[in-house]
């Protein structure tokens, strides 16, 4: 798993709120992109982001909060990008690919507004297309599959 192969970005350095708060923004931003930002999304969000920097529930909810200030005050990711790439390492810059594909694969369907704000997103870290990989075959393994009913017709 991704985990086990690359620096966790939790264990790279100390975060800063600022760093902190850039991701939570970015995730955020991947979970809208589909104009759809159900129970499921939120609630892995907070997961995604109190896993990787250790934080309760609450400090979590209010990170949350934090990066939706910062969101109101631009409309492009491009900061928030620069602010992960500049603090962190390649591994963990694959990392936060794999935390962007891990909420844009929650509903089981990969829009094209969402492939391209990752792919972008991919572009501004200066990563490689094999590194995108990387992160979304994690992330797909990661990610538990969505039961579809199957109508049953009646004789």
């Amino acid at each position: 798993m991704l985990e086990n192969k690359l620096t966790h970005m939790a264990n790279a350095q100390p975060a800063s709120r600022l760093v902190q708060e850039a991701l939570a923004a970015l995730l955020l931003k991947a979970s809208s992109r589909d104009g759809d930002f159900g129970p499921e999304e939120v609630l892995l969000v907070i997961s995604l982001l109190s896993e990787t920097f250790g934080l309760d529930e609450d400090s979590t909810r209010a990170l949350i909060k934090e990066a939706y200030a910062l969101m109101e005050k631009t409309l492009l990711p491009d900061p928030f990008i620069k602010i992960i790439r500049d603090a962190y390492a390649r591994e963990s810059c694959i990392y936060a690919m794999y935390l962007l594909w891990r909420v844009v694969l929650t509903d089981g369907k990969v829009g094209k507004l969402e492939s391209s704000y990752v792919s972008d997103v991919r572009i501004r870290l200066g990563l490689s297309e094999e590194d995108d990989h990387i992160a979304r075959n994690a992330a797909r393994a990661a990610t538990p599959r969505i039961k579809k009913e199957v109508p049953v017709s009646k004789p």
